[in-house]
């Protein structure tokens, strides 16, 4: 989606904020339904439909025009949202064909085998996991040549720190989890995480093996 250009000017409707469109009909409901509450038509002055944005995706009109500062600072709000949207769709886009490009597998037998190493703890800042807090965490992320769908790259993380090591390498990482719980914390956990790196090598090796017997 192009987000739209705007800029307070004189329009035909008086002076506010002219806003154009390139693709319209990619825009959330959630900012038509803020446009329909704060904008109109600038070319009719017709409101904004929520459910069609009447003029606007009937491509009779481009021009959106929002009266006021306030009203602008509620439609950039909702366009802060909508940019959060596209990069989080985009984002997952890019996820799902790096991951249907990786090589290896997992049974759901490994990823048991593998929070028992951990003791049902964060790979990473060692907080206790249960199923609603639970992610599996590819050590190095799909976007990354070195990432697999082996065991040995799937370890067992908490949600926070699924979600900030995001695309970082486990050393990067590293030295996140250093800043926040110290260098002394990290040598230790890293050192608890050497039985999980064992057996998550040992159960790769199984699932080659398998692969390799499917094979011939």
């Amino acid at each position: 989606m192009s987000f739209p250009s705007y800029a307070q000017l004189e329009s035909k409707r008086g002076t506010g904020f002219v806003i154009h469109f390139d693709e319209e009909k990619d825009v959330h409901s959630k900012t038509k339904a803020v446009l329909s509450e704060c904008a109109r038509c600038e070319s009719c002055g017709g409101p904004i439909s929520k459910d069609t944005l009447r003029c606007i995706e009937r491509s009779r009109h481009r021009g959106i025009w929002i009266p006021d500062e306030s009203a602008m600072e509620t439609f950039e709000a909702a366009m802060g949202a909508e940019k959060r949207r596209h990069k989080n769709r985009w984002r997952a886009e890019r996820r799902a064909e790096a991951m249907a490009q990786l090589q290896g597998f997992y049974r759901r037998s490994d990823i048991a085998a593998i929070l028992g190493a951990q003791q049902t703890q964060c790979y990473y800042c060692g907080s206790p996991l249960d199923r609603s807090n639970t992610r599996r965490d590819h050590l190095y992320p799909v976007n990354m040549s070195r990432s697999s769908n082996w065991p040995s790259n799937i370890v067992l993380a908490c949600h926070p720190c699924n979600r900030d090591k995001s695309d970082m390498s486990p050393k990067a990482f590293w030295r996140v989890i250093e800043r926040r719980l110290g260098s002394v914390w990290v040598k230790v956990q890293q050192e608890r995480n050497l039985a999980v790196t064992a057996l998550a090598k040992e159960l790769t090796k199984r699932r080659k093996e398998e692969n390799r017997s499917k094979a011939s």
